[in-house]
């Protein structure tokens, strides 16, 4: 268990950060459609590990749309949040964030990961 909790945690890193565009991050809070594409290329690239974790393509399509749902509402508030944070100069001219931002980023991964583990749970409990 401990492992399929550390792979879903590193996927959600993977599709986040690494995958995600310099363009995509930059204009999600200005328009919905960039989040919209960040968030089915997270879900595709959770989808693969979740069909090798729960052995059903079925519940993998559910596992990845859900938290794509969820990752989306999340990404939009946080989002909005630090566009705000960025409109009222609480982030320095040289690109340094002031101390609003750094939690704000955290927050949006606790909850990230947060609902990642508890939908990780509830569809286990159909496979196991």
């Amino acid at each position: 268990m401990l492992i399929t909790i550390i792979s879903i945690l590193f996927i959600h890193f993977v599709a986040d950060f690494l995958i995600q565009s310099k363009s995509l991050t930059q204009n999600k809070s200005k328009n919905n459609f960039p989040e919209f594409i960040h968030v089915v290329v997270y879900s595709l690239i959770l989808l693969i590990p979740s069909f090798f974790i729960f052995k059903s393509l079925e519940l993998a399509w559910y596992f990845a749309i859900l938290n794509g749902v969820l990752h989306y509402c999340v990404d939009y508030i946080t989002s909005k949040l630090s566009s705000y944070v960025y409109k009222t100069n609480q982030i320095d001219t040289n690109f340094l964030p002031s101390r609003s931002f750094w939690p704000l980023i955290g927050f949006d991964q606790f909850l990230h990961s947060l609902m990642l583990l508890f939908t990780l749970f509830y569809f286990m409990e159909w496979v196991y």
